[in-house]
């Protein structure tokens, strides 16, 4: 009995982790895919590369992620035609 508590232990300490970082490496490959359809439906709105560029970070099961975009200072009247792209691809 003492061996089967210990077994199931020492896995647990070696599976933990590994499940862990499994579902977080599924989290941030969303997050990626997100930030690739986003910043490539604001290239095609805008008809090409811009100056805009997209972060998303994967949140967690408490906390949900974030969708960031970054334009230069004094650029921002570029956000304005892209915003009505960008909502419907982000997740509720």
């Amino acid at each position: 009995m003492t061996a089967l508590i210990t077994m199931s232990l020492l896995s647990l300490l070696f599976l933990g982790p590994l499940v862990w970082r499994l579902w977080r490496d599924r989290l941030e490959s969303r997050a990626l895919e997100l930030q690739a359809e986003i910043q490539a439906a604001i290239n095609a709105s805008l008809g090409g590369e811009s100056m805009i560029a997209v972060r998303v970070n994967a949140g967690s099961r408490e906390q949900s992620g974030t969708v960031e975009l970054f334009v230069p200072a004094g650029w921002e009247d570029m956000l304005d035609p892209v915003w009505r792209v960008v909502l419907p691809l982000m997740p509720a």
